[in-house]
C-alpha cells in the first residue's frame, strides 16, 4: 500500500520498507532465514524449506501474503502493462505516468482507488475499468459505489463500470498526447484517509501535491490500444492492473491445513489444526459482520490481525 504514496512523493523508497532499522529483527529476537517454505506437515509439525532443511515448531503462523492476479487477457505481457506491487513496478509506473500520459487502470476496488488517486495527482489522462457494477464493489453498496463514480468523473477521471478489458495491443501508430490535466487535490481523498490509517504523516494535513507538469514532459504518443467489452477502444501509454490478489497457499497442499482461496481460519485466526494460525493477505478468516470467511487483503487489516493469534 505504500507505493501510491511513493508515486506522489509523500514518501521516498526507504519509506516503503517495513523495518525501522537494519537491526530491528535482531532486537526483537527474530531469526531471519532467506529461504522459501515448500511444504508444511501439520501432523509432524515441521516446515520444509527450499534448501532441503526441515524446521520443527510448537506453534506456526502462516503469513505468506499474496501475489497480484494476472487476468487472462491478451497483451498482459506488453512492457507498458504493470501491476502496482513492487518497487520495480513503481519505477516503471513513475517513468510512464508523466503529465498528459494516457493511463488505463483495470480495477476500482479499495486499493485500486488509492492507486487511481495517486495517478490523478500526477496529472495523467486517466481511464478506470471495473468489472463490477459499481466502484469498490466489495466494500460499498450500489448507492455509495455510484457516488464514488460520480465524484471521480467530476474530477476528470473516465470510469467504466460493468466493463471488462478484452485485449491489449501494441498501437500501430501514435498521436501526440493532449496537454497535461491539472493534478487533483489529495485533500479529503482516498490517499489522505489511507495515509492516516498507515501512519504516514500522522494527523497533520498532507503536503501539497507536487505539480508534476513542472518536472517532466508529457509522452509523445500512446503505445497501446485497449479493447473493452462495451465495444470501445481506449489508447494508453500505460496500463495498470489492480484486479485483486491471490493468496500464496500452494505450498500447503497435502499439509493437513484446510484451505479455500486462502488459509481457512476461525475468529481467532486459528486454522483447523490447533496451534497453527494465519494472518494477512493469505488468511481467509471468519468475519463477525458477515458471519462468513473472507479474505481482506489490505495492510491495516493485516496489522490488526498480527495481535490476534495466541
Amino acid at each position: 500500500m505504500a507505493i501510491p504514496y511513493l508515486l506522489i512523493g509523500k514518501v521516498g523508497e526507504d519509506g516503503t520498507y517495513l523495518r525501522r532499522d537494519a537491526d530491528q529483527f535482531r532486537k526483537l529476537n527474530v531469526t531471519v532465514l532467506r529461504q522459501r517454505a515448500t511444504h508444511v506437515d501439520a501432523a509432524r509439525r515441521t516446515v520444509t524449506l527450499d534448501n532441503g532443511s526441515i524446521l520443527g515448531f510448537d506453534k506456526l503462523l502462516i503469513a505468506t501474503g499474496s501475489k497480484p492476479v494476472r487476468p487472462p487477457i491478451p497483451g498482459m505481457d506488453l512492457p507498458g502493462v504493470q501491476p502496482c506491487w513492487t518497487l520495480e513496478n513503481a519505477r516503471h509506473i513513475a517513468e510512464l505516468a508523466q503529465p498528459g500520459a494516457k493511463v488505463l487502470q483495470m480495477g476500482a476496488g479499495f486499493i485500486g482507488c488509492i492507486i487511481m488517486e495517486a495517478l490523478a495527482l500526477r496529472g495523467v489522462e486517466l481511464t478506470v475499468v471495473e468489472m463490477g457494477d459499481r466502484m469498490v464493489p466489495r466494500m460499498m453498496g450500489p448507492a455509495a459505489g455510484n457516488m464514488i463514480k460520480a465524484w471521480c468523473e467530476k474530477k476528470g477521471v473516465r470510469v467504466f463500470t460493468g466493463t471488462r478489458v478484452e485485449a491489449i495491443e501494441a498501437a500501430k501508430s501514435t498521436v501526440a498526447s493532449p496537454s497535461a490535466a491539472a493534478p487533483a487535490s489529495a485533500e479529503g481523498g482516498f490517499i489522505a484517509r489511507a495515509a492516516a490509517m498507515l501512519g504516514l504523516g500522522g494527523k497533520s494535513p498532507a503536503p501539497p501535491a507536487p505539480d508534476w507538469r513542472e518536472t517532466a514532459p508529457a509522452p509523445r504518443g500512446s503505445a497501446m490500444s485497449v479493447r473493452l467489452s462495451n465495444g470501445q477502444t481506449v489508447e494508453a501509454d500505460l496500463v495498470i492492473s489492480a484486479t485483486g490478489v491471490k493468496p500464496n497457499v500452494a505450498f500447503l497442499k497435502d499439509s493437513g491445513i484446510e484451505c479455500g482461496q486462502g488459509v481457512l481460519a476461525d475468529e481467532r485466526l486459528q486454522t483447523n489444526v490447533p496451534g497453527i494460525y494465519t494472518a494477512g493477505d493469505c488468511a481467509e478468516a471468519f468475519d463477525l459482520a458477515t458471519k462468513t470467511r473472507v479474505i481482506s487483503a489490505i495492510q491495516p487489516n493485516a496489522a490488526d490481525q498480527a495481535t490476534w493469534p495466541r
